[in-house]
């Protein structure tokens, strides 16, 4: 699905490669995009809140522990950090 614009849809299930059995899963985003395709029961098209909220704890995830700030040691970096991990 596009708009005028940009492409606001991609569908995932047309890449299999993906969709890994969870317990093959060696990477986190892989085994995020799993359970959304269980979620939906491989209709990529179909919306179902919890794939959003599966996909909001993976960049999360990634936010909290990969990311790297340029002002770590700042109180505002700090207070967010603590913010991000409360909600994860």
């Amino acid at each position: 699905m596009t708009s005028e614009v940009c492409q606001i849809f991609s569908d995932l299930s047309l890449d299999q490669d993906l969709f890994v059995p969870l317990e093959q899963c060696s990477d986190h985003q892989f085994e995020i995009y799993t359970l959304m395709w269980i979620a939906v029961q491989d209709d990529m098209k179909r919306f179902e809140l919890e794939t959003n909220i599966q996909w909001l704890h993976y960049l999360m995830d990634k936010l909290i522990k990969v990311s790297r700030y340029l002002q770590m040691k700042t109180k505002v970096h700090f207070e967010a950090k603590k913010k991000l991990q409360y909600l994860f």
